[in-house]
């Protein structure tokens, strides 16, 4: 995971404890159990600039680790990939395993990670707080993270960690010019911050519901800012202040209008402007072209979106457009 942006890799316990408190300044001491034979990489990949960037960062290590440390730098999401992680907080003990995630809690803690592999997730909270608020959340991050760390069925959490995943795909097999551009990063950084405060949001008040009618203004207001941006990158805070309701609100009116996320209905909405111009008699634009122009960064993942909606490849679709006669 994220080969091209490995920062760090080492045989010496004392070089690895230094990196990780570079990395986690909460750390206040860490513990191999074979440091004989440990060896730990470490890659990161930053997903935008300043003191309290958001960031991703894989780690491996051939030995179980031990350590004590705090979250208040950040809010942190754990994603072990061949690992088993242990969070003690308190007199709370819970544990995740390979490919199920959960959120770090925000004070001291007791951490054991097995052997193997762990992407975390950390986010800058004066980023997540700003979002919390577009999801009418006023609860405090610190008494959300300690009472539901590790816990793996917080509602969104596991869509979010899906999320992530595509992101590290794409980190590793997207051009660089792209990955390492301003605007795919920026990008990102917001949708992770968005999802991890609709995780926080939703375990603060699992069932605050808002009494949502049919096709409101705010509704209409939301989708006009989406066809207006589709093509290129559609700030969903921004479209929150231009529909005049929190995010968490129209994520509510967008399942019970179309039965999906505001996400899922970006994508349809994209999909759809492209097959109109894949149809479009005489164009000659090329199916790459179309893509982009049409929202989307990535020929392949482009591509099989839309035979997963349409039953057919792009090109297919070209092709029976060029064989109509002109009108």
């Amino acid at each position: 995971m994220l080969n091209r942006f490995r920062s760090f890799g080492t045989m010496d316990l004392d070089g690895f404890r230094a990196q990780a408190r570079k990395d986690n300044p909460g750390i206040k001491w860490i513990e191999a159990e074979q440091a004989e034979s440990f060896r730990s990489d470490i890659a990161s990949f930053d997903l935008a600039n300043g003191d309290m960037r958001s960031s991703l960062h894989a780690v491996s290590h051939t030995s179980a680790l031990r350590l004590e440390a705090h979250s208040r730098d950040a809010v942190r999401l754990l994603v072990p990939i061949t690992s088993r992680v242990s969070i003690t907080a308190g007199s709370r003990a819970r544990t995740i395993v390979g490919g199920i995630a959960g959120l770090a809690p925000h004070d001291d803690q007791h951490v054991w990670f097995s052997a193997g592999e762990h992407l975390t997730v950390r986010a800058d909270p004066a980023r997540v707080a700003e979002a919390l608020r577009a999801f009418e959340c006023d609860a405090p991050i610190d008494s959300i993270l300690d009472e539901n760390f590790l816990e793996t069925n917080l509602p969104g959490l596991q869509d979010l960690v899906e999320q992530v995943r595509r992101l590290v795909v794409a980190i590793d097999t997207k051009p660089a010019a792209i990955v390492d551009s301003v605007a795919f990063r920026a990008a990102h950084e917001q949708l992770v911050v968005l999802g991890l405060a609709h995780v926080l949001a939703a375990a603060a008040d699992p069932d605050a519901r808002r009494v949502v009618c049919r096709n409101p203004v705010p509704l209409r207001r939301a989708e006009e800012y989406i066809r207006a941006h589709a093509e290129g990158h559609v700030d969903l805070v921004a479209m929150a202040r231009h529909a005049g309701l929190s995010l968490r609100s129209l994520q509510i009116l967008f399942r019970a209008n179309h039965d999906c996320t505001i996400v899922q209905f970006i994508r349809r909405h994209r999909l759809t402007l492209a097959r109109e111009r894949l149809q479009r008699v005489g164009s000659q634009a090329t199916v790459a072209e179309i893509a982009r122009r049409s929202g989307f960064t990535h020929l392949g993942h482009f591509t099989a979106a839309y035979k997963e909606v349409f039953g057919e490849q792009p090109r297919q679709t070209r092709q029976r457009a060029r064989r109509k006669p002109d009108p």
